[in-house]
């Protein structure tokens, strides 16, 4: 019966959307992001799409009572038309509405800030304001005014946006929904309109509201979306996507300021027309698929918040070559978290809903220069959202949490290519750091960790341990005490450490109004510096690998575990003399990423007499603990036995490593040896835990749950929690295994490291000294956890002394 009503309703819209003499009213209510505070009229000129609403609209009829104390009424229908020099979003609503219907409409309006549904606009009990007996008198005393005219019409639908002091008062709160069921029925029977339909628009998370409360706001947004889902004639408008761009050199408010009031007209207008079959849908499919059948075809994954999105660039800002679709790209997308989704591969093109555009345009125009292969762009947006929506976990907000939607996305993204008979690459995920998250202490201070939780499991999820990121990050906000808190070191640091991320400072943007969200040619910019970001990251990782002076073999079996081959290779001086003193060179990546391609901080020294071998070994996806250390001294047994053959010193071996691999050579040097071929001379351990009993990623305290200590790197490599082995987490820490006939250590940490705590390296450095074993301790100041502070002339200096004392006769 229920769908019955539902689907009557429909048709009977539908007829009568073909009567185009009877004047269609709208009702428009709500608080201040109704009214439109902190817009202005004078702004509009700056949003080409926009262009015009500045102007009053003759031929659609405007009634309005406006405010709280001192209400601008407008005493009878005049043309629709800016109030008090602000914008609401009826202006952008009626010109979208009058575009496609050929009916006259109308609209009232009554609207105040700082109002309550549990208590202005509370039908059976209003106080404060009283808002609602004043809107009822205004609508009637507005629709008996038509009447008198023998004017025909009929009330085609009640837009509401509030509730944003309801979250203020515990009460209101907790029975917005209840609140608003019984506001929807008295409208209709006050009106004697039971088929009045209501458009409920959504409290913008964008807004500073909707991160430092974001709690209070989902509350709301549960009340909202429980009355929409239960009644056939409430529809919920989603406006977390609009432009939030007033708020001093942030960008952020409470409010949206003006091109957010008309984005939300539009997304008003959207929703109407589309419930009488008006919507305009445009056709985009490919004519023809760009590329031949069992071709490979190169995935690029684009993602992230407003300038991936391009909520500020427009279609008329671009050159004429960007404008036209691009039918040798084929492209798939899902914007402002679901709101636009295309169906199909489309070509290439500008396909924001506000004829906006994104990055991935000027992104593929380099790309197009430099790579000759297929290339397909899928991209995953959600202006609106904070980095916490991505992460596997979410935020309190469960009906904003990104993360499972955007692995489908991925997944079918590449389904769909393998279907129609490609072997498909993904390139890479390219994400612009959250803006919003920018702006709001909190958030800025956690991003990185969010950001490594998110990379960690879908690389975990899409079973693809080296998924490349591609991680931009653009120039701070204007806002000082914001900036004091640094992050950018600390995303440098994450991408130091792992080797299949790229970390890309986005500095060098043009002039932009708002440094939080860019414009036109900031969002072109910005594709620009992905697309020679991720061109550079493919030609540093070639040209790296062999040093000037420097030759390599690649790709020896040292050791095959379970018929599981472990490789190394070998870095030579071109020129040698004697028997070369040898580094194992161990990487980091948190024993579940990372590889030997990349020995950055250890292959310069084969230019200065050493022999360096960057070795593999089996990460935690393919074994436990203690694989990682018996493939680490399995390596040092296979040199020894093979020194003669490639004129290595077999008396001289050291050990160096970082992060993960510096918590590996930390135990070539400590943990008990079962035979001498497996011991080393020398150790250089840069950042790694030395304690797994005390990292803070294996505890459950600071907010960290047991759910997530399970998932910590730390008990994926013991196969358990600490607290659960402890005896497991002793034999796989240096600090337990310490003894007098240690190898001599030389320990370096970064004094700004959130990713291993210095005090890790301290009470190794210190327990070493109390056995009597030779250790030297240096902190490199304003160091993160690793990053380019860790490749100075400086820093090299003393690696290099160190292993000239140890290891040279």
């Amino acid at each position: 019966m229920f769908r019955f009503c539902f689907l009557f309703s429909v048709l009977i819209g539908n007829v009568l959307a073909d009567d185009h003499k009877t004047l269609r009213v709208f009702i428009f209510a709500g608080q201040s992001n109704m009214v439109g505070s902190d817009s202005k009229v004078a702004d509009i000129q700056r949003f080409p799409p926009f262009v015009g609403l500045e102007k009053p609209q003759k031929g659609v009829r405007f009634s309005y009572s406006i405010g709280r104390e001192n209400k601008m009424n407008s005493e009878g229908w005049v043309d629709l038309q800016a109030v008090n020099k602000v914008v609401g979003p009826e202006l952008s609503f009626a010109r979208k509405v009058t575009e496609r219907i050929e009916a006259p409409i109308a609209i009232i309006k009554v609207a105040a800030g700082g109002t309550h549904l549990g208590g202005d606009w509370n039908p059976k009990d209003p106080i404060g304001f009283k808002m609602y007996p004043l809107a009822l008198e205004v609508v009637r005393k507005s629709l008996a005014e038509l009447d008198r005219n023998k004017v025909p019409y009929r009330l085609e639908g009640f837009m509401w946006h509030q509730g944003e002091n309801d979250m203020f008062n515990e009460e209101y709160q907790t029975n917005y929904g209840a609140n608003l069921k019984k506001f929807l029925a008295s409208w209709r029977r006050d009106l004697k309109s039971p088929g009045l339909k209501f458009y409920i628009g959504e409290l913008c998370t964008k807004t500073i509201w909707g991160m430092d409360l974001r709690p209070r706001m989902y509350a709301i947004s549960i009340g909202q979306r429980d009355v929409t889902y239960t009644d056939p004639l409430a529809e919920y408008v989603p406006t977390s996507h609009v432009g939030v761009e007033i708020g001093g050199g942030v960008g952020l408010h409470y409010h949206y300021g003006t091109l957010g009031q008309l984005q939300h007209g539009e997304n008003y207008a959207e929703a109407y027309l589309e419930s009488i079959g008006k919507k305009k849908e445009v056709e985009r499919s490919l004519k023809k698929w760009p590329y031949k059948k069992g071709a490979k075809v190169n995935l690029f994954m684009m993602a992230g918040h407003r300038n991936m999105e391009g909520e500020r660039a427009f279609v008329q800002d671009l050159t004429e070559d960007l404008r036209k679709d691009d039918p040798s790209i084929a492209y798939r997308y899902s914007l402002g978290g679901g709101y636009r989704v295309s169906d199909q591969w489309e070509p290439l093109g500008a396909v924001g809903y506000y004829e906006t555009f994104g990055p991935e345009l000027s992104f593929a125009r380099e790309l197009k220069k430099k790579v000759s292969g297929n290339i397909a762009i899928a991209k995953f947006t959600h202006s609106g959202s904070q980095m916490n929506d991505w992460t596997p976990e979410g935020s309190e907000a469960k009906s904003r949490n990104l993360y499972p939607r955007f692995v489908d996305f991925i997944r079918t993204s590449v389904k769909e290519l393998k279907d129609k008979g490609h072997q498909v690459e993904l390139a890479g995920i390219f994400y612009h750091v959250g803006e919003n998250d920018m702006s709001m202490p909190p958030y800025r201070k956690k991003s990185p960790e969010w950001l490594k939780l998110t990379v960690e499991q879908v690389r975990q999820d899409l079973k693809r341990p080296k998924l490349k990121w591609i991680v931009s990050q653009q120039a701070p906000t204007d806002d000082k005490r914001v900036n004091e808190i640094e992050v950018m070191s600390k995303f440098e640091s994450l991408a130091a450490s792992d080797y299949n991320m790229v970390h890309l400072k986005a500095l060098n943007l043009p002039e932009q109004e708002k440094k939080l969200v860019l414009d036109s040619a900031g969002v072109i910019r910005l594709g620009e510096i992905l697309a020679e970001g991720y061109l550079k990251s493919v030609s540093r990782k070639k040209a790296f690998l062999v040093p000037e002076g420097t030759k390599v073999i690649k790709n020896l079996v040292y050791s095959e575990p379970k018929g599981s081959p472990q490789l190394l290779d070998l870095y030579l001086p071109k020129q040698v003399a004697s028997p070369l003193p040898v580094i194992v060179w161990v990487h980091g990546g948190g024993w579940k990423n990372g590889s030997k391609e990349n020995p950055r901080h250890a292959a310069w020294l084969a230019a200065k007499g050493f022999a360096v071998a960057s070795i593999n070994y089996r990460l935690t996806s393919e074994a436990q603990w203690p694989a990682q250390i018996d493939d680490c001294r399995a390596s040092v047994r296979w040199l020894r036995r093979n020194a003669q053959k490639y004129g290595l010193d077999a008396d001289h071996i050291g050990a160096f490593g970082s992060s993960a691999g510096g918590h590996l050579v930390a135990l070539m040097g400590t943990r008990p040896y079962a035979d001498e071929a497996s011991r080393v001379q020398a150790v250089c351990d840069w950042f790694g835990p030395s304690e797994l009993l005390t990292m803070p990623p294996n505890m459950v305290a600071k907010g960290r749950t047991e759910e997530q200590v399970a998932k910590s790197n730390g008990a994926i490599l013991l196969g358990a929690t600490v607290k659960d082995v402890p005896k497991l987490a002793k034999e796989a820490s240096a600090l337990d295994n310490v003894s007098a006939d240690d190898a001599p250590f030389l320990i370096m940490h970064g004094s700004e490291d959130s990713g291993v705590p210095i005090d890790q390296s301290r009470k190794l450095h210190a327990a070493l000294l109390g056995a009597d074993v030779p250790s030297e301790f240096h902190i490199v100041k304003e160091a993160g956890h690793g990053g380019p502070l860790f490749a100075t002339p400086e820093v090299r200096a003393k690696v290099e002394a160190f292993f000239r004392r140890t290891l040279i006769k």
